[in-house]
């Protein structure tokens, strides 16, 4: 009897022990960030689609994203690729002022600055030919002095990253 109250209260010691560490960590690391900005539809055999967290002031919704290539697999040397994309402003009163650039292996494609008032919706298209193996990045930032974010080198299937910036208060 005195043996399992022992073996209880060590069981019930180490789970504190791992409850409060994985707390401290939680705290001193940082809760992970839950994207404010989602990608509603994304189209293309093999599309995926990676968002980064957006501060909610900016308003940003990606409507549809749709990327399309001669195999609708993968992205290679040679190949022709389109890219397609909505984006929409969800605030009925505030413009977003922001830009968005769609980067490839082989380099940047289109660049746009973009002005949205309350609950408009713009389109972006880019065709290219792929230069190399690797991801299209579509960006949307505020500053166009501001590099991009690079994505992390991921293999050569169709990944379209999306980054939102806050536009500077002006």
């Amino acid at each position: 009897m005195r043996k399992e109250r022992f073996i209880m209260a060590t069981i019930s010691l180490v789970v504190g022990i791992v409850a409060l560490g994985a707390t401290s960590a939680a705290f001193v690391l940082g809760k992970p960030v839950e994207p404010t900005s989602q990608v509603e539809k994304v189209r293309g055999a093999g599309a995926t689609a990676v968002t980064t967290p957006a501060k909610p002031s900016l308003n940003i919704t990606v409507k549809e994203l749709r990327i399309e290539s001669e195999d609708n697999e993968t992205f290679r040397s040679g190949q022709t690729i389109k890219v397609h994309c909505l984006i929409a402003n969800t605030s009925e009163e505030k413009t977003s002022n922001f830009g968005v650039v769609i980067r490839t292996p082989g380099g940047e494609i289109a660049h746009k600055e973009i002005s949205l008032k309350g609950g408009e919706e713009t389109e972006l298209e880019g065709t290219f030919t792929a230069t190399a193996q690797g991801r299209v990045i579509l960006a949307c930032r505020a500053d166009p002095d501001k590099k991009l974010i690079e994505s992390s080198k991921g293999d050569n299937k169709k990944v379209i990253d999306l980054y939102f910036f806050e536009a500077p208060n002006k």
